[in-house]
């Protein structure tokens, strides 16, 4: 599985952003946005021009994810508590990516 890349002010922004990722590498702040956007719902864009040249937009629960060329280039974590669009986390599949992926702190393994 191709991880996607991610542009160094997404990686960042993420660190700073996202709870629970403060300390978190390069290598696993990949393999979780890959995981995400395999499990998010996909947006298409406003803008006919972002359309043409390949930018999608998914959202995964409150964290918007846009990616152009298997790039990560830009994520917005809306803290308001609302999940857009009617998006709900498929569990089972969250847990299958997170082995393949071989990511390293499931939120859910505690639940086992």
């Amino acid at each position: 599985m191709k991880l996607l890349k991610v542009t160094d002010d997404v990686f960042q922004y993420y660190k700073e952003n996202v709870r629970g990722n403060k300390d978190i590498t390069l290598d696993q702040a990949r393999r979780k946005l890959t995981r995400n956007v395999m499990l998010a719902k996909k947006v298409v864009p406003k803008d006919d021009i972002q359309r043409i040249i390949g930018t999608k937009i998914y959202h995964y629960g409150n964290l918007h994810i846009t990616v152009r060329w298997n790039k990560v280039i830009h994520i917005v974590n809306h803290r308001s508590g609302k999940h857009y669009g009617g998006w709900k986390l498929d569990r089972r599949k969250y847990e299958q990516l997170t082995k393949e992926l071989g990511i390293q702190d499931d939120k859910f393994a505690f639940y086992a």
